[in-house]
């Protein structure tokens, strides 16, 4: 095969191969394709040994890019319509569905707040389930390609796990992980408790919004305690940015430090207040950490979520430094 012909192939399959289920068009234009064709068209026929230098290259540039360009997934978002605190109607899902759409979500997973006796009780049945289809079935026909996947944010109780098993309580996309709150001023002890009926389901909870609780602003080693019982954590990005409070500002900073948070969501209520505009918190771990951060807190962990697939822990005890 002529050489030039035989790099073109291995090119194109080095762009395949790095991330197939998650391009996006930036990447397309900058990073892929056509990267590859401008590259091809200058390049010069010098033997074997250039062509494995220049694949070596085009692949850790390709590598770099993909980590800005990735498309994130928000897994906490109340979008569903007409169910609780957050959208309201239809036409509020779309206009948060788009202002998702523009920072660079193409994935979210509905999650209304459920187990909430005499307020957002919102037990899964098969009409229940059929909100979530007509929404996404509203989105395509609005030509917006946003993926819906279903969800809940549930409350803890302590009859929780009977109702896991009743399947009134559901997973992220119907996977092994149950986005789990609790009331912000629960003791850690009541909480450990909670987790440890879901744990013992062979189930995994994931935290809502873990820096929100007070136990936790005051030693954050707790969630590192959770994390090695087998517990994920999921961080609000206002949070980061002071939207609820200050407390809940300083404890953003060493859950982040000392990786003790799996991934951040936009736990939207509307396209005003609260948004599911995701591309600042990106901005801000970039800036502030680094590309490969942001990638594992923005969509490589909530991708292994939503596909049911194991998560690796770089959790640091805060109280051993």
């Amino acid at each position: 095969m002529h050489l030039r012909v035989y790099t073109q192939k291995l090119l194109y399959f080095n762009y395949e191969r790095l991330n197939p289920l998650r391009k996006n068009d930036n990447m397309e234009k900058h990073g892929g394709k056509y990267l590859i064709g401008e590259m091809l068209s200058s390049m010069l026929y010098d033997g074997q040994n250039y062509l494995v230098y220049f694949l070596a290259h085009i692949d850790a540039s390709l590598k770099k890019q993909c980590k800005w360009n990735y498309n994130m997934l928000d897994i906490h978002i109340h979008i569903l319509p007409g169910v609780d605190d957050g959208a309201q109607d239809y036409d509020d899902a779309i206009d948060m569905a788009e202002l998702a759409l523009q920072s660079g979500v193409t994935t979210i997973v509905a999650t209304p707040h459920a187990n909430q006796m005499g307020r957002f009780e919102n037990f899964y049945n098969s009409e229940f389930s059929r909100r979530y289809e007509r929404l996404e079935d509203m989105l395509h026909s609005s030509r917006r390609r946003l993926r819906v996947l279903e969800g809940q944010e549930i409350m803890a109780s302590d009859d929780m796990v009977q109702k896991i098993r009743d399947g009134r309580l559901i997973s992220l996309n119907h996977t092994q992980y149950y986005l789990i709150e609790f009331p912000f001023d629960s003791s850690p002890s009541w909480i450990t408790d909670r987790l440890t009926d879901v744990i013992r389901l062979r189930k995994t909870p994931l935290i809502a919004h873990v820096e929100r609780y007070y136990c936790v602003q005051y030693d954050p080693s707790y969630v590192y305690d959770w994390i090695e019982m087998g517990c994920l954590t999921q961080m609000n990005k206002g949070s980061v940015f002071g939207k609820f409070g200050r407390d809940v500002q300083r404890a953003t900073a060493p859950l982040l430090n000392y990786e003790l948070i799996h991934c951040i969501a936009s736990d939207a209520h509307s396209a005003i207040q609260r948004t599911p505009w995701m591309r600042d918190i990106q901005k801000f771990l970039v800036e502030n950490f680094d590309q490969e951060y942001a990638y594992r807190l923005l969509d490589d962990n909530p991708y292994r979520i939503i596909t049911g697939q194991e998560i690796r822990s770089y959790a640091r005890d805060p109280m051993r430094d």
